[in-house]
């Protein structure tokens, strides 16, 4: 069983994972950033996009 199509892209469940390992990727790249920086004005930005990727997750 393949797991990818000819075009080595996943198909079926193992496009999800793939697609979820990206969101929490960037999720931990985004508070990173936050706790990296001490402007506030661009961390509540970084909060916000954190936000919005885990309401993609849900």
């Amino acid at each position: 069983m393949s797991y990818t199509n000819p075009h080595g892209q996943p198909q079926g469940i193992a496009i999800y994972d793939t697609i979820l390992i990206a969101e929490i990727d960037a999720i931990n790249t985004y508070a990173d950033h936050i706790a990296n920086s001490n402007m506030e004005d661009v961390n509540k930005v970084w909060r916000d996009i954190i936000k919005d990727e885990k309401n993609i997750m849900e």
